[in-house]
């Protein structure tokens, strides 16, 4: 299974480089609430992580965008995460400091669900590629295909690094932990029958 990475883009326009001061650890803990609560795919919690991104949120504080800027350019991480009813406030907010700031504004792997309102902004959609989905507990590395994908496991494991999963908690969060030091992987429970998984090399 497959699905698609795409880039939202506007059109570009000359602007003065403006470096933002990246998120203080006040904002970086909000925002680990919001994702926490309302992480919509694997891609979020890289919103959290590594450090040195910015963080927009919402006019009522409950939704938020991950960026870096650079060159003009602010590139969001994936779409607005938050409150359903405050995306779209988020995402005409966001657009809008863009245009004060005189940054060209793009947001990197969105779901296509929101496509339509990126639209409404003046925004355009750009397929950059495809991610596999693996059905984990239908996974398997049996089998000459495999072959590849099992030489790098036992390269990691060589190098150390353990791989373990996480019981679901009392809030019906399941988490995935590599042990090395990177941080959870959390599928939202607000999605009925998701569970996010993986890894990003």
């Amino acid at each position: 299974m497959r699905a698609s990475s795409v880039a939202i883009l506007s059109g570009y326009r000359q602007g003065t480089a403006m470096q933002p001061a990246a998120g203080s650890s006040r904002e970086w803990i909000r925002a680990s609430d919001i994702v926490s609560e309302y992480a919509r795919s694997p891609l979020d919690v890289f919103k959290l992580w590594p450090s040195g991104k910015s963080y927009f949120f919402s006019p009522l504080g409950r939704c938020v965008i991950a960026y870096r800027a650079a060159s003009s350019v602010a590139i969001a991480l994936g779409d607005p995460v938050g409150v359903n009813t405050e995306i779209e406030m988020t995402v005409r907010a966001f657009l809008q400091a863009c245009r004060t700031k005189g940054w060209e504004p793009a947001f990197y792997q969105t779901l296509p669900d929101l496509l339509p309102l990126y639209r409404q902004q003046g925004l355009r959609k750009l397929k950059i590629g495809d991610d596999a989905i693996v059905n984990l507990p239908q996974f398997s590395l049996e089998g000459k295909s495999k072959r590849e994908v099992r030489s790098k496991v036992y390269q990691f494991e060589n190098m150390g690094h353990k791989d373990r999963r996480v019981p679901a908690t009392s809030t019906g969060r399941r988490h995935r932990t590599i042990e090395s030091g990177v941080g959870p992987v959390v599928g939202n429970p607000r999605t009925s029958g998701a569970q996010f998984h993986g890894w990003s090399f």
